[in-house]
This record gives C-alpha cells, structure tokens and sequence, in this order.
C-alpha cells in the first residue's frame, strides 16, 4: 500500500498544523498519524490504498495551514510500513 513520510520544518508546532493533517486525512481516506518532534518539526505519515489520494493528501500537508511558515519539507517513500486503521495525532 503506498505509504509516505513527511518532515515538515518551519513554524509548523503550536498553529493547528496536527489537526489540519488529520482533517486532510479524513477527506482523502488517509491512514497513519502527525506527530510533533523535539526538533520543533511536525512528522506526518501518510497511507492510502489510492495513489491519487495520497498525492492529494501531501499536496495539503505541504500547503499547511494558514498560520505556519513552512521552510522544508523532506519527504520518504516508505516500502515495508506496517498498515495503519485510522490517522492518529501524537
């Protein structure tokens, strides 16, 4: 199942950035979770059984949303990811 993981850095801790994934998730049908790092970047990891929901779905992620200043965005194919249920917030 294609599986993304995304590193966004910037102004993304604190201005709903976990909450605005979880919503993108929800309307593309995407699994997996957002996280905060101690490195005050956010750690979303995306899983879809549609590749062109995924894609949908990053494409938000790395929009953000209006309150964060998104400086750098790294982003991993992930190939033997464990199959998630639903997307979670950490």
């Amino acid at each position: 199942m294609p599986t993304v993981k995304l590193r966004i850095y910037g102004k993304v801790q604190g201005v709903g950035f976990r909450y605005h994934a979880a919503h993108q998730a929800a309307k593309y049908d995407v699994k997996g979770y957002a996280k905060n790092m101690i490195d005050k970047s956010i750690e979303i990891v995306g899983q879809s059984s549609s590749k062109s929901k995924l894609e949908q779905f990053i494409r938000e992620c790395r929009r953000g949303p209006l309150l964060s200043k998104i400086e750098k965005v790294e982003q991993e194919e992930l190939s033997d990811s464990e199959v998630y249920d639903d997307f979670e917030l950490y």
